[in-house]
């Protein structure tokens, strides 16, 4: 019966394809404890300021009001409340999670911000990485959450690794108090931060995080140090495209077992192909409230919102999904699978044999995500 399904979602046979962001693969940084270092030239913190985070480390953390939380009228999409909505924060230096930083000196930047063309030639790769990072952060929050027979829903998010960089100087309104204009902001990757799973035989009933306590979850916080307007768009399509809901349905069909995660997979890339796609036309942004991408202005012109949905579309999409079948690329699967040369020739024998591999493997990974703990983010000290 698995067979059907791979002809249908996996392309097979195929050609043989390098993905061009396959150094963004998470295989040993998402799941496992590594770290990456960030590469941008940040100054070092004061002793005293040092221990002060630590202790606030130690002393931060939230506790969640079950008792207070109103049944919500619009079925699963009720999230839950908090006594404050504090967010924890730790710095790219604090290198406590794959967050990546601009490799970009502030005075460089500084120099920048009032040029959108240059700062997105300079970011470019980090954009795409950015990009490519949320798609195989969902495959594997997939791949957690895969028959578990738990219900997420959206929660707040209360937890951000990266800290984006603000002007040096002053801008002084006419008609507002003096500001400070941010240049860059710490994007978070994943559409999912923060979740909160219910039972399903009682959906009033809410339980902890599926992911709570797993080093999994400081890697769905970690952030890309990106121009601000990248955040904009991804406001756009998490909420005037509405690829946030329609992910989570994806995420809570494969929860009860309706999906697997590859086919849960292939539904996120034809919703992020047919969102980038049309966020581009003036006839489907209009519907949408006047989308912003199509108001221009002088701090960011409309060619270089064309320019960010472009390269937005190639860190999707490129060396993932075959537009054409609507079909997910079957390197790209083996490669977040993390097939072994011996398997991959295995998947060649026969569709049976395939699905095994397959299958076996990602109760490997699930296994792996959820017994990896994290000793950093504990936000509730129930934990």
């Amino acid at each position: 019966m698995m067979s059907k399904f791979f002809r249908k979602h996996v392309k097979f046979p195929f050609k043989f394809m390098l993905s061009s962001n396959s150094n963004h693969t998470f295989n040993s940084i998402l799941i496992n404890s590594t770290q990456i270092s960030s590469q941008i030239d940040i100054k070092e913190k004061p002793p005293s300021e040092k221990k002060k985070n630590k202790k606030t480390l130690k002393t931060s953390s939230i506790n969640i009001d079950t008792a207070n939380l109103k049944k919500s009228s619009s079925h699963e999409k009720s999230p839950l409340t908090a006594h404050k909505r504090l967010r924890l924060r730790f710095t790219y230096a604090d290198n406590y999670s794959a967050a990546l930083a601009l490799p970009i000196p502030d005075k460089e930047l500084e120099e920048n911000k009032d040029n959108p063309k240059n700062l997105l030639q300079k970011s470019q790769k980090q954009i795409m990485e950015h990009a490519a990072r949320r798609v195989d952060l969902f495959f594997y929050t997939l791949v957690a959450y895969y028959n578990t027979k738990a219900m997420p829903l959206e929660n707040h998010t209360i937890l951000q690794h990266g800290i984006g960089r603000h002007s040096s100087v002053e801008e002084k309104g006419i008609h507002s108090t003096d500001k400070v204009k941010s240049i860059t902001q710490a994007c978070h990757s994943s559409f999912f931060t923060g979740l909160v799973d219910c039972k399903m035989q009682k959906k009033d009933v809410l339980q902890k995080n599926l992911l709570d306590g797993t080093h999994f979850l400081d890697s769905l916080n970690a952030t890309v140090e990106l121009p601000a307007e990248v955040n904009r768009l991804d406001d756009e399509l998490e909420i005037k495209f509405f690829c946030r809901d329609k992910s989570l349905k994806i995420l809570q069909n494969v929860a009860k077992g309706v999906k697997n995660p590859i086919e849960g997979l292939s539904d996120f890339l034809s919703l992020m192909d047919i969102a980038l796609s049309e966020i581009e036309t003036p006839e489907s942004a209009s519907k949408r409230r006047n989308s912003y991408l199509f108001k221009d202005s002088l701090y960011c012109p409309l060619q270089f919102k064309k320019d960010l949905i472009e390269i937005m579309k190639k860190g999707t999409l490129v060396n993932k999904w075959d537009s054409d079948a609507k079909t997910v690329i079957n390197e790209y699967v083996e490669m977040l699978l993390r097939l072994k040369p011996k398997e991959k020739k295995g998947c060649l024998h026969s569709w049976k044999k395939r699905d095994k591999i397959y299958f076996q493997k990602m109760k490997e990974i699930q296994k792996e995500i959820l017994n990896t703990k994290s000793s950093l983010n504990r936000i509730n000290p129930k934990r």
